[in-house]
């Protein structure tokens, strides 16, 4: 994806402009704005390409006139401080993925995907059509954003492992990399667990600062090179079934949006959750293949780990209910719709995948 030319880099200027309505755009007359979105995401993997196909479709909607310049992590502020900056107005708006912000509130977790949690499809028909959206507005806003969807890594890998996890002994004293709630329970398996930003993951691992550290999938973790400090990549990635990322908005700017550039802003938002995804799973499978043949070794996770993984998920989440009023409120409706899905999904999607990837 090449990254178009990007004019300026100011934060909410805006100078009335007349312009000529071209194919595609949303207005005849549109104002000129110009945005800065900061990311947590390094140049290489893919993850960078959710907000920047945004930005370019938000272009594109307004004859060039929303302008939004995306910044890698740690360009405009450190990767992990994304939402703080969109909070304070240091940026107009941001990328990430809502696990990143569960030391504010762990509900924020909901917002991009729980351990033992719902699928993509199924957190897009939570989020859009059962209700989700409005739950997780309500807490965007005590925090000064909005915020949507926006990118999806989908079915993640379990990580680069030095050694190998023969049973649930082998997690007791395990030092890994890995983000979210998925560290928690980690946590409480008796691993070591550490947050390390995109770019420090192969250093860390290098160096043995780490046994192990989780990334996204086949083409995110070759493009860090962890598969040349680690020979084991294990799966599924029982913390990550499915994984939006979202686009956050200082709630101050997005007010004083022209309607029509709000519009373009969530169409572009919705467009990429197609995109990005179907981009993943094409890059994933060529990116497997390459680690395969590059001696690679697959492993799947014992059952015995993901047995108590689910156990511990389900206790935790019980905690936090008890603990968390927020967490309670928006769990309780996702775990509510998650049984439902799973119900449908077994009869529709599990029933034709447990035929079609049979071992033959």
């Amino acid at each position: 994806m090449k990254r178009r030319d990007i004019l300026g880099k100011g934060a909410l200027g805006m100078g009335a402009v007349a312009v000529g309505a071209s194919a595609g755009s949303m207005a005849v007359a549109q104002e000129r704005v110009r945005w800065r979105m900061a990311t947590p995401w390094p140049a290489g993997p893919l993850l960078i390409q959710a907000p920047r196909i945004m930005a370019d479709r938000i272009r594109e909607l307004t004859d060039g006139n929303f302008d939004i310049q995306v910044y890698q992590g740690g360009e405009l502020v450190p990767a992990l401080e994304t939402l703080d900056a969109v909070q304070q107005g240091i940026a107009e708006c941001g990328h990430g993925w809502g696990p990143y912000w569960i030391g504010k509130n762990p509900a924020f977790a909901l917002d991009g995907g729980i351990p033992m949690g719902m699928n993509s499809r199924q957190h897009y028909a939570w989020f859009f059509n059962a209700g989700g959206k409005e739950l997780l507005h309500e807490l965007y806003e005590r925090f000064n954003v909005i915020g949507w969807p926006a990118g999806n890594c989908d079915y993640q890998m379990g990580g680069f492992f030095r050694e190998e996890i023969n049973s649930l002994d082998d997690i007791q004293g395990l030092r890994i990399r890995i983000g979210g709630l998925g560290g928690e329970i980690l946590s409480r398996m008796g691993a070591s667990t550490q947050v390390i930003a995109g770019a420090e993951i192969f250093s860390a691992l290098e160096r043995g600062v780490v046994d192990a550290a989780e990334w996204v999938g086949p083409y995110d973790d070759e493009q860090l090179g962890l598969h040349e400090v680690a020979p084991y990549y294990y799966y599924p990635s029982w913390w990550e079934p499915g994984t939006p990322l979202s686009v956050y908005v200082n709630l101050d700017h997005w007010q004083a949006l022209p309607d029509q550039y709000r519009s373009a802003f969530e169409t572009a938002a919705r467009e990429v959750n197609l995109l990005h995804m179907a981009m993943y799973d094409y890059e994933n499978t060529k990116a497997l293949e390459r680690l395969r043949e590059q001696g690679v070794e697959l492993r799947e996770f014992p059952t015995d780990v993901l047995e108590e993984a689910e156990r511990i998920a389900e206790e935790l989440f019980e905690e936090y209910a008890a603990d968390y009023e927020d967490w309670n409120r928006i769990w309780s409706h996702y775990r509510d719709y998650q049984q439902r899905f799973r119900e449908s999904f077994r009869t529709m999607a599990h029933s034709y995948s447990s035929f079609n990837y049979r071992d033959s």
